[in-house]
């Protein structure tokens, strides 16, 4: 397939997975059922939705120069 971007699918992708690392690490405990992760949890969710926001930024800045 001519024109098809994968590395901006990947990219939104990984966008998500940031996002979805974020809301997880700052979420309140509202159940009694689950819990929160704990402090080492949060650290290496934060540091997850950092990695990915970064490679998303990554593939998408890299995929938009590929554009001719």
């Amino acid at each position: 397939m001519k024109g098809t971007n994968y590395l901006a699918a990947f990219g939104t992708v990984f966008l998500f997975i940031g996002f979805y690392c974020f809301k997880a690490a700052f979420q309140k405990n509202t159940s009694r059922h689950s819990s929160p992760p704990g402090a080492s949890g949060k650290v290496i969710l934060i540091i997850a939705g950092i990695l990915s926001i970064s490679l998303c930024v990554f593939l998408i800045v890299k995929a938009v120069s590929h554009i001719q």
